[in-house]
């Protein structure tokens, strides 16, 4: 049975959204005492799903405040605690980064929050 989407084994197709990776800037600090972000990649291809019923449950055994599952090609130096900037507007927080479709680094699984705007 399939409900219009599916967590398993990627393909390069599936991959039709454009995201942007930010990373935490250690050396600058805002006038307002917030941190700031600065883009390490942008134009990465990925495939943004959000979590729905059992995957919600799945997800949070592994990162409890997942929202959004994000898989895109493999990046070395990606790591939990960097955003996804999604569609420009839309901000992810990068709860956990999984390598779990093959062991020849081609995937990377993102578990991410969405941020509400304020």
């Amino acid at each position: 049975m399939s409900f219009g989407y599916s967590l398993s084994r990627p393909s390069a197709t599936n991959l039709r959204y454009t995201v942007d990776l930010l990373a935490l800037n250690e050396n600058d600090d805002d006038s307002y005492g917030d941190p700031p972000y600065e883009t390490v990649a942008a134009g990465v291809y990925a495939d943004v799903q959000d979590l729905r019923g059992f995957e919600l449950i799945r997800a949070s055994k592994i990162a409890a405040k997942a929202t959004h599952y994000v898989t895109i090609r493999y990046r070395d130096g990606l790591q939990a605690g960097m955003r996804l900037l999604f569609e420009g507007t839309r901000t992810f927080y990068i709860w956990a980064v999984l390598d779990e479709f093959t062991p020849r680094r081609v995937w990377l699984a993102l578990y991410c929050e969405e941020l509400q705007a304020q």
